[in-house]
């Protein structure tokens, strides 16, 4: 069998939830197996830094062995803002060349020791300026340490590690020209923001018509409503996230200065994070003049807060749909249909190019 369609068990740990999918990438279609998502232990993760391997160990495990989950080759997701992301333009050279001269480049760039990072790297662009073809670089420093705790992790579970992404990565494998969401929405000729609204981070990839343009990671995320929530009328994170997800009518057209219910706070922080989403739109669309954003793809844990995608949807005045499911998404026989929105970068990770 290929190594690309071997069955892979894929672990997207995150700050609240981890969620883990068994799978294979068959010609850039995933069949999916199973599904599941548990709490992530506290203290034992934090900005994509394992922080107590054995807590971790024993909480995957015991989900694995209650799903009948026994696939052995794992693949991990992550995203922190420890991680180094750039966009350079390069004078074009052999491949074997590029990696010394962008690690030379980010290091100039940025006060790291490159030998404390993995550097991965992937050509999006081939160009040609004054006469001189260049190449524009999308290039990543993970540092090692991180790396190495996912490592450290599988084989303490007794997994063979094949492959450690990053989410912006596994969300552009999923979202290509030929993807269809939600059954009716044809992403030919787009150029989709995808935005993950987790609960620490929200992340936001910009790809044009199946090339990944770049991402941004900002520090915000479902973690700033229930603060609030919980802060405003003195109740636990728990009861504040509940009361979260249970509000109704987020809608924007009837925003208030005046916070007096769980609605006004979920109104106001969603707000908060548009305006800054949007400087990041203003960004890409002033790096050239033929650079727009013609829709966008929301997912992650606070995409299911009800109203949200229309609310997003009358801010920018675009098509705003939460990824319910995706044409190269399929579920096996045995398997109940279920909403990927909490699972695309667990998905996009067992498609491994």
């Amino acid at each position: 069998m290929d190594a690309l369609e071997k069955t892979i068990l894929s672990i997207d740990i995150g700050s609240q939830n981890t969620k883990i999918v068994e799978g294979k990438n068959i010609g850039g279609r995933v069949l999916i197996n199973k599904i599941v998502s548990i709490q992530t232990p506290p203290d034992t993760f934090s900005d994509g830094q394992i922080t107590n391997k054995e807590k971790l160990k024993e909480a995957i495990n015991a989900v694995l062995k209650r799903e009948n989950i026994k696939t052995k080759n794992v693949a991990f997701t992550l995203e922190s803002t420890k991680i180094i992301s750039r966009e350079i333009v390069l004078p074009w050279a052999k491949p074997q060349e590029l990696e010394q001269i962008i690690g030379f480049e980010i290091g100039q760039y940025l006060p790291i020791e490159m030998d404390k990072y993995i550097l991965q790297y992937k050509i999006i662009d081939e160009i040609e300026e004054e006469g001189v073809k260049k190449v524009v670089i999308s290039a990543v420093a993970l540092p090692r340490s991180i790396s190495e705790g996912y490592l450290d992790l599988a084989k303490n579970m007794g997994l063979i590690p094949h492959f450690l992404d990053i989410h912006s990565n596994a969300v552009h494998k999923l979202l290509t020209p030929k993807t269809v969401v939600n059954d009716s929405y044809p992403l030919d000729d787009q150029t989709i923001a995808a935005i993950d609204l987790g609960h620490q981070f929200i992340n936001i990839t910009i790809i044009d018509k199946g090339q990944c343009e770049f991402s941004r990671l900002l520090n915000n995320g479902g973690k700033d409503i229930d603060t609030d929530i919980s802060d405003l009328f003195n109740i636990s994170l728990d009861e504040a996230e509940a009361q979260k997800m249970e509000a109704k009518n987020i809608d924007y057209d009837t925003k208030s200065d005046v916070l007096t219910s769980p609605t006004d706070i979920i109104r106001k922080i969603i707000s908060d994070w548009l305006e800054e989403i949007q400087k990041i739109f203003r960004y890409y669309t002033s790096r050239d003049v033929d650079n727009v954003v013609d829709c966008i793809c929301i997912y992650g844990g606070s995409s299911n807060i009800e109203g949200i995608s229309t609310y997003i949807q009358k801010f920018f005045n675009m098509p705003t749909f939460k990824t319910n499911s995706l044409s190269n998404v399929k579920f096996n026989n045995n398997s109940e249909e279920n909403d990927i929105s909490s699972y695309v970068n667990a998905i996009g990770a067992i498609i491994r190019k």
